[in-house]
């Protein structure tokens, strides 16, 4: 089983899904299966300074990436809007992010938002409620999808997982996976 995580960063709110990859029956299969693993949010208190909550975001996902073996991690690229303050947020989010995964190890993938809308609903303008709609079909997650920021980062998870396009990479997963099989 090879996981990949999706982050979607945000100073208050990170939201964060993990989706594997598991080979089909037996080595020889070429046939792989997209499975939810989990999501969640990691949450910063607005009342702490802000290299705090860059430390408790860096500290959270820092811990999920030391203690499962990620392939691959996807970041929503940030959309700049015209609020600046948010903005900047967004960005120290980010970059607590980038230094957990180059601490790990871990390649990222920054994916647009619109690519991962029009992965999944078709639209690349689709609304909140149907990302998180289309994710809660094709998952099926055991726990409900509360928030949009999880329902964002699941999105971005399955849209890199089932997009990646690069032979390399494939096959680094199936080597990866055939490894594993063989214990």
């Amino acid at each position: 089983m090879i996981g990949v995580l999706g982050l979607d960063s945000g100073i208050e709110y990170t939201g964060y899904g993990v989706v594997t990859l598991t080979a089909g029956l037996g080595r020889a299969s070429r046939r792989y299966d997209v499975a939810h693993r989990t999501h969640g949010v990691i949450k910063t208190a607005p009342s702490k300074p802000i290299e705090e909550r860059c430390l408790r975001i860096f500290s959270e996902l820092r811990s999920m990436l030391d203690g499962d073996k990620f392939l691959f991690v996807g970041i929503e690229n940030y959309f700049v809007g015209p609020n600046r303050k948010a903005g900047a947020n967004v960005l120290r989010a980010q970059g607590a992010c980038l230094v957990a995964c180059a601490a790990a190890n871990v390649g990222v993938t920054f994916l647009n938002p619109t690519t991962v809308k029009k992965h999944l609903t078709g639209r690349g303008n689709a609304k909140k409620d149907e990302v998180r709609a289309a994710v809660t079909a094709l998952m099926k997650p055991k726990e409900p999808i509360v928030s949009e920021h999880e329902a964002d980062a699941l999105a971005v998870a399955v849209t890199l997982l089932t997009t990646l396009k690069a032979p390399e990479q494939l096959q680094l997963a199936r080597y990866r996976l055939i490894l594993e099989e063989l214990g």
